[in-house]
């Protein structure tokens, strides 16, 4: 049952997604993924984002994962992962996991910490409103922000309002003033399908 699969894949920390054609996929935390999407203040509902955090209720400092031990000859045993300094600050936090086909000490262990970094460590959450762009997103694509309202510096993001193209030479004119130091850039921009390229130009004033 999609239960019992649901259930397999979060002890490798992954997750069943259905896409819009009733098939379901398998998606995880993958470091190496490449970035779907970029989002920047000018595309986005009002050009805002909001940054919040989960609540400390939800920050686990002590963690448990029972799983079958082959070891054990499938008897139950359990992983436990504790953060004595967040314990002090703030109380214990307990949450209790039980790994479906999990059959080894190290396994549970790895996801007893991931589970501790993702709560306690991990916490900041960005939220943003889109129109019909936002129908292509996918559980568990990375997604990129660029959010001017978070630099200290002069802003590197801007609209491209105009283009133009001259040979092999491609002109593009944005919406607003950007102070350059360098004569070559990387440029990332959101494509018509929704996928972020990168290319590769020459700053002229």
């Amino acid at each position: 049952t999609p239960t019992y699969f649901a259930a397999l894949c979060s002890v490798c920390n992954a997750k069943l997604v259905p896409n819009n054609f009733g098939q379901i996929s398998i998606t995880w935390d993958d470091p190496s993924a490449a970035i779907k999407h970029l989002e920047t203040n000018s595309t986005v509902i009002n050009g805002k984002f909001k940054y919040s955090s989960n609540d400390t209720e939800e920050r686990y400092n002590h963690v448990t994962c029972t799983f079958s031990d082959r070891d054990q000859l499938g008897n139950t045993n359990m992983a436990v992962l504790q953060e004595q300094s967040l314990i002090d600050r703030n109380g214990i936090i307990p949450h209790d996991l039980v790994l479906q086909g999990c059959t080894r000490y190290s396994q549970a262990l790895r996801k007893a910490r991931y589970t501790f970094w993702v709560s306690s460590k991990d916490t900041s959450v960005i939220t943003f409103n889109k129109l019909f762009g936002g129908l292509t997103y996918v559980a568990g694509e990375l997604i990129k922000v660029l959010d001017s309202d978070m630099v200290s510096q002069t802003p590197l993001t801007a609209m491209i309002i105009a283009q133009q193209t001259s040979g092999a030479n491609t002109i593009l004119t944005l919406d607003t003033s950007v102070t350059l130091a360098n004569e070559q850039y990387s440029i990332a921009a959101p494509a018509t399908d929704g996928v972020t390229i990168i290319v590769n130009c020459n700053y002229r004033d």
